[in-house]
């Protein structure tokens, strides 16, 4: 019986088809064009000479995420949130890494998702102020009551290509098959 994983198929099957890709690629210079880009996104940052902990950064992050974007939900906490996360993009730039080795540097893969964890959250606080309403786990005192005319959509963001603000976009959900009702939760007694 022949292994599946490790060096019996998978492994030289997924060299194999790497390699493949790379080939594919390399006509066009997408594949060298993107690992320049990625290159030199890693340089600036194992060459930043700025003060910022990154660690610390996250923390922060960690915290106002949690004060301000879980269950309960204000426009103002939501609008001040993505003032703030403005304010911590900008100390991103500023970030030093205290490990500045080539080879198995976590810091800079951890910095690398910093980045993108930042933006994330303005997405979600962007997202969370754009609909005046609760359904499901979130709840907005100011709007206490589930708005299907309005919200009964799926929320998309996406980044604009060389764009740091995310952009909005609303799909209809499909309620053929299930139609929507309120969730009823009987207390406990």
């Amino acid at each position: 019986m022949s292994c599946i994983y490790g060096g019996g198929i998978a492994g030289p099957n997924a060299v194999k088809y790497a390699r493949g890709l790379q080939a594919l690629t390399d006509g066009n210079g997408v594949f060298e064009a993107e690992k320049k880009k990625q290159e030199e996104s890693n340089s600036l940052l194992m060459n930043n000479a700025g003060t910022e902990n990154p660690f610390r950064l996250w923390q922060e992050l960690g915290e106002l995420m949690t004060k301000d974007c879980t269950v309960i939900r204000y426009n103002k906490n939501l609008v001040q949130t993505d003032a703030k996360l403005v304010e911590m993009l900008e100390r991103f730039r500023k970030v030093n890494l205290s490990d500045r080795t080539q080879w198995a540097n976590t810091s800079v893969v951890f910095t690398r998702q910093l980045y993108n964890m930042l933006q994330l959250a303005r997405v979600i606080a962007q997202g969370a102020r754009l609909r005046d309403e609760s359904r499901g786990a979130h709840y907005k005192p100011d709007f206490p009551d589930r708005d299907d005319k309005n919200f009964l959509k799926t929320t998309k963001a996406y980044f604009a290509p060389d764009a740091d603000e995310p952009k909005f976009e609303f799909e209809p959900v499909d309620t053929s098959l299930i139609p929507p009702r309120a969730r009823k939760y009987d207390a406990v007694k």
